[in-house]
């Protein structure tokens, strides 16, 4: 507001001086365009500021999204041993790997490879550990349900492999999705999917499912007998 008015107020003044004698009077409008160079300043470097700040306040967001998943998993002990080498905190060092990751999955070699083998290689990590765990069962049903939900999905993307290969960014976003599917928890994009859409699906479907086994069964073990 005090720049506003300083600008106001020198603008005028020039301008009256100007009428006056009518003269070029090139102090007082350098005074001027100096004051609006300090107001325009002041407002980027505000702006600026908030924006920073905007942006220091998602990323704090992200890291505490991050933590159960970086001190607590399967790959908890990986990070201890990475955070001891590198004096830096481990939510920043996933920060700063995501970050690579998802420019060399835009612009990398092989990025089908790479997109393909992270949806793979952890989930079925944590399966084997699933598996062998013997204290609770709640994440073999995890794992299990990302697995169908991964199956379908790699089934809708062999029908479409042509159409979605052409879109932009179809790795990364790709990868993201998978990354989603692997969170764990009711709101885990595998928990979502399967039982807002596969399982009411699937067991509104289950009779009739059941009763066409049934049927090629019999109708295999008759077409045996006559033979």
């Amino acid at each position: 507001m005090v720049l506003h008015f300083c600008i106001f107020y020198v603008d005028t003044l020039c301008t009256s001086i100007e009428s006056i004698f009518n003269e070029n009077l090139l102090f007082l409008l350098d005074l001027k365009n100096c004051l609006f160079w300090i107001f325009l300043l002041h407002f980027d470097s505000q702006k600026y500021s908030n924006m920073a700040a905007a942006v220091q306040t998602q990323i704090r967001k992200i890291e505490q999204k991050l933590q159960p998943y970086l001190y607590k998993g399967p790959l908890s002990s990986y990070w201890d041993l990475i955070e001891k080498k590198v004096p830096v905190k481990r939510e920043q060092i996933a920060l700063g790997l995501f970050g690579f990751l998802a420019i060399y999955l835009i612009i990398g070699w092989a990025n089908d490879f790479v997109c393909n083998f992270l949806g793979f290689i952890y989930p079925a990590y944590a399966s084997i550990l699933a598996i062998e765990s013997k204290t609770t069962h709640n994440d073999d049903t995890e794992w299990l349900i990302y697995w169908v939900v991964y199956a379908l999905f790699g089934f809708i993307e062999y029908i479409g492999h042509n159409f979605f290969h052409t879109l932009p960014f179809y790795w990364l976003g790709k990868c993201l999705f998978l990354i989603w599917l692997m969170a764990p928890g009711p709101k885990g994009g595998s928990q979502l999917l399967y039982n807002k859409l596969m399982r009411p699906l699937v067991l509104k479907s289950r009779p009739t499912i059941e009763q066409r086994a049934r049927d090629a069964a019999n109708e295999y073990a008759r077409t045996i007998k006559r033979e």
